[in-house]
Order: structure tokens, then C-alpha cells, then sequence
């Protein structure tokens, strides 16, 4: 919804709509969102306040790029940027879900194929049913309250995913990558550098880095140079501290952000493919191994019985 309707919004307003006949033309929101942002257009508020009040459900971080490119006249490219980043979110998103399948749809199937004999060989389907409900309902229990957790960045979930190998790895290339997007998009909107910085940090997620923002914010305040206090910190890569530097040092300091943000995405895409190939290999063979274990046991079994018998 909002990588189309911001893409719009780009293309009306470069086009030299107003704010108003754009929101009215562009399409991607329903009636009552688009409806509640006009209302307040059209009672003489600005964008900014517009979307504040008629608008909560615009991020609190594309309100803030919006305000600032409204601010500084750079509105079309501010909503062309926010467009790219919601599109790619919606990509990695989707194959994301595209790599839990697989795995999701092997575990469901071991689930419902292990107690089989209950209901081949006993004839008992209550049992092999309830057997199937003992597993499945506590597996989608605690697989949604771990979506969940996620979702709220509760810290155990954060944890642990960032101690699984690829997982964690595309997790930091990500935030990574979200903090050079939005700083890149601050500082061509003009923002004071120890703001952006702060504000980058929360849009990333990651609080691995919120030392960094308040040292870059006590540095900028002092008056010294930003790469100044990422130098050297291990909170960051090598690769972020060098392209900043060289755009500090250059004045393009747009253009590297914008390298690194392509960078960090690339390492977050091979993170992601290596971990949609890994882990559902892993789960397989952890589920072969299991199915062996079962089928062993109960021909062992059987053959106790078999010699009992004879």
C-alpha cells in the first residue's frame, strides 16, 4: 500500500499538483484514509499537520521525513525514497515468508506423519487426533507468541534470533542498511546531523546502536565532525565508518550513504538465501533422523514381541 501510494505521491506533486488534488488522485489508500487526510488539507493545515491529525496511520518515521522534505521543498524526492523503502521492505518480507515455508510445511508434515500407526495399525483415530492436537495447537501456540515477540521487539525474541547463524547476520545488515537509508534521506532533507542520527537509530531497531547516536549527538554538539565519534566503535562495521568518512571528507555525503545502504542490502539478501537454504536442510535431516529412530523402534519392537511369542 504505501511503496504504490508514495510512488504517486512522487510523480503528482514533481508534477506540480498540489497537496491536495495529489491525495485525491493518487490511489493505494482506501476511501476512509484517504478521506481523513483530505479533511484536514482542506481545513487550511499544512501536510505535516494534516498528517499528524488526520493521518495516524502514516509510520512515525515517514511523518518525519515527510515534515522534513515539505521543509526544505524537497517533497517529490522525499516520497520517491519512501517509496523504494517500503517496496523493498515488501520484498524481503515476502521471501522471508517464502523461506519459512518450506521448513513449516516439513515440520507440519512429520507432526501429522509420525503417530500414523495409531490410526493404521490400532485403528484408533481419537488417539492418533489427539496425539496430532498435543503437538500442533502448543507448536502454533508458541510459534505466534514468538511472531509476536518479535513484532514488539521484546528482548528475549530479539536475542535469539540475532544468536541464530545467517539469521542474526541478515537482522544487523538490515538494520544496518535501514540506518544509512534514513540518515541518507535526513541529510538531504537538511536535518541537523545529531538528530538524524538518533532518529536513524530508532527507524533501524537495532539498540546495539544507540551508543553510537548519543556519542554522534554529544560529538555534533561540541562542534567536531561525526566521524570523529564513529571512528573506531564496534558497534559499526568498517565499511559504514569508511564511506561515511570519505563523504564527510568530499561533501557527498548523500552518495556514500546511498552506497552503503545498497551494500548492507546486498549482504542482508545473501544472509537471507543461505539461511532458506540451511535451515530447512537442517530441519529435514533432523526429521529423517527422528522418522529412522521411530521406524527402528518399532520393529524392535515387534521382534521383542515376535520372540516373546515363539
Amino acid at each position: 500500500m504505501f511503496a504504490r501510494w508514495y510512488a504517486q505521491m512522487a510523480s503528482f506533486v514533481n508534477a506540480g499538483f498540489t497537496i491536495e488534488r495529489a491525495v485525491e488522485t493518487a490511489t493505494g489508500l482506501g476511501a476512509e484514509k484517504r478521506d481523513g487526510l483530505l479533511q484536514r488539507l482542506r481545513a487550511g493545515d499544512s501536510l505535516e499537520q494534516s498528517i499528524e491529525r488526520g493521518a495516524p496511520w502514516i509510520p512515525d518515521l515517514d511523518r518525519q521525513l515527510i515534515a522534513a522534505g515539505e521543509a526544505c521543498g524537497r517533497l517529490p524526492e522525499m516520497f520517491r525514497r519512501l517509496a523504494d523503502k517500503h517496496e523493498e521492505r515488501v520484498g524481503a518480507g515476502r521471501r522471508a515468508l517464502m523461506a519459512a515455508l518450506y521448513p513449516l510445511a516439513v515440520a507440519h508434515f512429520a507432526v501429522l506423519a509420525f503417530p500414523i500407526k495409531i490410526a493404521v495399525i490400532d485403528g484408533d483415530l481419537a488417539g492418533y487426533a489427539w496425539t496430532v492436537f498435543q503437538v500442533l495447537v502448543p507448536g502454533w501456540v508458541l510459534g505466534l507468541g514468538f511472531f509476536w515477540a518479535v513484532r514488539r521487539q521484546l528482548r528475549p525474541a530479539v536475542v535469539l534470533l540475532d544468536l541464530l547463524p545467517w539469521v542474526g547476520g541478515y537482522r544487523r545488515a538490515r538494520a544496518l542498511a535501514d540506518l544509512a537509508f534514513v540518515l541518507e534521506a535526513q541529510v538531504v532533507a537538511g536535518i541537523s546531523l545529531d538528530i538524524a542520527w538518533l532518529q536513524a537509530v530508532l527507524a533501524a531497531g537495532d539498540r546495539r546502536l544507540e551508543p553510537v547516536a548519543i556519542a554522534v549527538a554529544d560529538t555534533v554538539q561540541r562542534g567536531e565532525p561525526v566521524s570523529v565519534a564513529i571512528t573506531g566503535r564496534r558497534e559499526l562495521p568498517p565499511p559504514f565508518e569508511a564511506f561515511w568518512t570519505n563523504g564527510e571528507e568530499t561533501g557527498r555525503l548523500d552518495e556514500s550513504l546511498k552506497q552503503l545502504h545498497r551494500h548492507f542490502v546486498e549482504i542482508a539478501s545473501r544472509k537471507l538465501v543461505i539461511a532458506s537454504l540451511v535451515y530447512p536442510k537442517v530441519l529435514f535431516a533432523l526429521i529423517a533422523i527422528w522418522v529412522a529412530i521411530q521406524i527402528l523402534s518399532f520393529y524392535a519392537g515387534y521382534f521383542r514381541q515376535f520372540e516373546e511369542f515363539m
